[in-house]
């Protein structure tokens, strides 16, 4: 079903910039339990203790990603890409999201159909420049957008017509 996905690299982009920008829901992932003693980077972690990975910081780091905040899916591809984090914004180990590839594949198919089906842009003042936001975030364990806006037109009368069938 999802063979031609080799195909739609700047639509996988997109659903990757979607997941880093989507951590801000559950910036910290899930709390893990050390098995053992251990020193990380000269911190003493004892046994029995609890570990919460930072996964926003991770997929934010400046140093790896240039102007992470931003949707941009072509720092993804080309010669200079940006590296893939892979499955990062569904945690580590044993207490990675069981329903990762469903979530992976859900996105897919919604990123691939919203593409397909409507041009999506900034939204426009008067002379017909476009207006610049900047959108905060909530803070705390669960983040979320405040309101911002945006233009979104059927790409076609077709388009059109399967949205309003629906």
């Amino acid at each position: 079903m999802f063979k031609r996905r080799l195909k739609k690299k700047l639509t996988e982009s997109s659903e990757l910039i979607v997941f880093q920008l989507m951590t801000d829901d559950i910036p910290e992932g899930i709390t893990h339990c050390a098995r053992e003693d251990k020193i990380v980077e000269g911190y003493f972690i004892p046994k029995g203790a609890s570990v919460i990975a930072n996964i926003w910081e991770m997929l934010h780091d400046e140093n790896i990603y240039k102007d992470p905040f931003s949707f941009k899916p072509e720092r993804f591809l080309g010669p200079d890409a940006e590296p893939d984090y892979g499955n990062l914004p569904f945690g580590f180990g044993r207490r990675i999201c069981p329903g990762m590839h469903l979530a992976d594949a859900s996105l897919f198919v919604y990123t691939a159909t919203i593409l397909a089906s409507f041009n999506i842009g900034k939204p426009k003042d008067k002379e017909g420049n476009f207006i610049e936001q900047d959108v905060e975030y909530s803070t705390g364990i669960v983040s979320v957008p405040g309101p911002f806006s945006c233009t979104i037109k059927p790409r076609s009368p077709t388009a059109l017509a399967n949205i309003m069938r629906d």
